[in-house]
This record gives structure tokens, sequence and C-alpha cells, in this order.
């Protein structure tokens, strides 16, 4: 009788443990935090030197060229933040994949591809 439990026993925990990794072999679903946060330090593809930093508190630093600049920042639809940087407001339109970033940064035409640091 106690053979027949502990290969009961074993059978259930055969069946739980193979359960539990039938879809170990699958991608996780895609973190949508991750995907489209504004959020990160930010360096520049072309440029490293080209960096900005977004936190989630409100605040920014764009580093051009040695210098630095800092401000505020709020998102503004979808697509776009609003910053203020030594009080002037810009419109800085963005698009996010993955850990690539592309935004117009102040008082340039086009935009400027980053990856995160």
């Amino acid at each position: 009788m106690r053979s027949f439990a502990v290969r009961g026993l074993k059978l259930a925990l055969f069946v739980a443990v193979t359960a539990g990794l039938s879809g170990c072999n699958q991608a996780p679903p895609p973190d949508k935090e991750m995907a489209s946060a504004v959020s990160g330090l930010w360096i520049g593809q072309v440029d490293s030197g080209v960096s900005i930093d977004i936190q989630d508190g409100g605040t920014l630093k764009i580093t051009q060229g040695g210098k630095e600049r800092n401000g505020t920042w709020k998102q503004n639809g979808a697509n776009a933040i609003t910053a203020t940087i030594d009080g002037q407001t810009y419109e800085m339109p963005y698009k996010r994949q993955d850990l690539n970033f592309s935004i117009t940064l102040p008082g340039e035409s086009a935009p400027t591809d980053f990856s995160q640091m």
C-alpha cells in the first residue's frame, strides 16, 4: 500500500513540475513600460557626447558639446513632452522603441537618435 502512495506522490510531483515548465521556452510578453517610457539616461547614437537624462520625477538634463542644461518636463500626448529649460518652453516630439529613442532637442529641426545607457 505504501509503495502505491509513494508512486502516486512521485507522479503528482512530476506532473506539477512538467506543467510549470511547459511555457519556459516561450518569450515573455513585452514590458510595456520598458518599451514606451520616456524616462532614462539616453546617449547619442552618432555623437556619444550628446545625452539626455529624463527622470520620472519630472526633471531632465541635456548635455551637448560639454554644456549641461537642466530643466523640467511633463508628458504632452502620446509622443511628445513639454520641457522647460532656462525659462523657455519647448515641445519635444519623440519616438520610443525598445532601447532606442528619437527626440527633437530644443533648437533643432530634426530628431536625434539615442540608445539607453
